[in-house]
């Protein structure tokens, strides 16, 4: 608990210096970015509060991770919250120091945009994926869907495909940022789409086989104590 007391009251410190930060900016920087690095959208610069503040939120989560009574759930809800909002106070950083040169509208900036967002969420997914199997069955964290919820034969099976499935989206997303980004960068906007596209696909699959498990979990019972009584009655 105190590790995450600490984390939390570091997140806020890091939301102060960017508040001061801000402060000392002009009242319009540029906000927004197109898939170019061209800027679309110039606004206040306190818009941008929004990236630390949500690092804030997120490490402020891992008071929810000490409710889980499970030792091993515990340690890895911390640490997916550390990276999360890692992630975010750096990213935060990155888009203040953009901004902060002030362009206006139609001005280009030369900075792979994809690769520093892609990739580190890329990175997220391969570790998420990797640590799945060890989830033990719990309301807080890990694929929650009514059959995984239900069945902890479920939620097993599901989340040692499930971490297959997210390594694979991990792997796919970051080889696609890299590879679009550096071998072209004008094409730098799929690698979006293609991670978009990776965590739909295995969003919808982890669900769908969930509940093919459970299906098939309830069937079998329910044929084993068909046959038992009718055991019983012969």
């Amino acid at each position: 608990m105190k590790t995450a007391i600490i984390y939390t009251a570091l997140s806020l410190l890091n939301l102060i210096a960017f508040l001061i930060g801000v402060a000392f900016l002009p009242d319009t920087v540029a906000i927004h970015f197109n898939a170019k690095g061209i800027v679309d959208g110039v606004g206040s610069p306190w818009v941008l509060v929004s990236v630390p503040a949500a690092a804030t939120i997120v490490s402020a989560g891992l008071c929810i991770a000490f409710l889980s009574h499970n030792e091993r759930n515990r340690k890895l809800m911390c640490a997916f919250v550390y990276a999360v909002s890692a992630i975010l106070i750096v990213l935060g950083w990155v888009f203040f120091a953009l901004s902060s040169q002030t362009q206006g509208l139609g001005d280009k900036i030369n900075f792979p945009f994809a690769l520093v967002t892609v990739l580190p969420i890329s990175l997220l997914l391969l570790f998420f994926g990797n640590y799945m199997p060890r989830i033990k069955q719990n309301a807080w964290f890990g694929i929650r869907t009514p059959a995984t919820l239900k069945n902890e034969q479920v939620w097993t099976k599901t989340h040692r495909v499930g971490g297959y499935a997210f390594v694979a989206a991990g792997f796919v997303s970051a080889v696609s940022s890299i590879v679009f980004t550096c071998v072209s960068g004008n094409l730098a906007y799929i690698s979006v789409i293609v991670l978009l596209a990776a965590l739909v696909t295995v969003c919808l699959y982890t669900g769908i086989y969930a509940h093919v498990i459970l299906r098939k979990i309830v069937k079998n019972n329910g044929e084993e104590e068909e046959q038992s009584e009718n055991q019983s009655e012969n």
